[in-house]
C-alpha cells in the first residue's frame, strides 16, 4: 500500500515539477538603474510614458520616500489616459500576474480610480480598478493564465480633464512563455516512473 502512495506521489512531482518550468517571479523595486533615468528598461520590462525627450516621460525618483525608488508617471501626448505608465515585456514570455504598489501624488478636486488594463497583441484582455481618496501606497493585481504582453496603469481624469500624478514601487511578476510545457528529461523519466507505477498498483488491485 505505502508503494502505491508513493508512486502517485512521484507522478504528482513530477507534472509539479514540469509546471514549474513556466513561470517565475520577479520584483523590480526601481532601484536597479539611477534617479532620474527616463522610460527605463529592466531586465525584460520596458517601462515607458509620452515622449523619452521630453518631461512627458516615465522616470525614477525618490522625492516622496528619500533613499527608496520608484517609478513617477508621465503624460500620454495623444490625452488617452493623460497621466499614465506602459509596462512591456520582450524576451519571448508574457505577464502571467502583475502586483505592485501604487501612489495618487496629487488628488484634483477628491480622491481617483486607479486602473490596470492588460493587453495582448493589442486587444485589452483584463483590466482591475481601485479607488483612493489618501496619500498612502495602496496593491493592485491583475492576473491571466493565458497571459498579456502589455499593460497600462492610469488614473480617471478628474472635473477638470486632468489626470493625478501617481507612481508606482515594488513591480512584482510572474512570466509564462505562452507555450505547452517540454518536461525535461528527468521530469520525463519521474512522471513515467510514477504513471506505470500507479497504473501496476491498479491492476495488481484488480487481479
Amino acid at each position: 500500500m505505502k508503494s502505491k502512495y508513493c508512486v502517485q506521489a512521484l507522478a504528482v512531482l513530477g507534472f509539479l515539477a514540469g509546471s514549474a518550468c513556466l513561470s517565475h517571479a520577479t520584483v523590480i523595486g526601481f532601484n536597479e538603474v539611477a534617479l532620474g533615468t527616463s522610460n527605463p528598461t529592466i531586465g525584460d520590462v520596458a517601462f515607458s510614458a509620452g515622449d523619452s525627450s521630453s518631461f512627458a516621460d516615465a522616470y525614477t525618483a525618490d522625492f516622496w520616500s528619500s533613499g527608496n525608488p520608484y517609478l513617477a508617471s508621465g503624460l500620454d501626448p495623444n490625452s488617452t489616459y493623460d497621466t499614465f505608465i506602459m509596462a512591456e515585456i520582450s524576451g519571448g514570455d508574457l505577464f502571467s500576474s502583475v502586483t505592485l504598489n501604487i501612489l495618487a501624488e496629487s488628488l484634483l478636486p477628491t480622491g481617483t480610480t486607479f486602473w490596470l488594463e492588460a493587453l495582448s497583441g493589442g486587444t485589452t484582455v483584463a483590466t482591475s480598478s481601485l479607488y483612493v481618496g489618501d496619500y498612502a501606497y495602496h496593491t493592485m493585481t491583475i492576473s491571466l493564465l493565458s497571459g498579456f504582453d502589455t499593460l497600462y496603469i492610469y488614473d480617471d481624469l478628474d472635473d477638470g480633464g486632468f489626470g493625478e500624478y501617481f507612481h508606482i514601487d515594488n513591480f512584482d511578476f510572474t512570466t509564462t512563455s505562452g507555450q505547452p510545457p517540454v518536461p525535461e528529461p528527468a521530469t520525463m523519466l519521474l512522471m513515467g516512473t510514477g504513471l506505470a507505477g500507479m497504473a501496476f498498483a491498479r491492476k495488481r488491485k484488480k487481479s
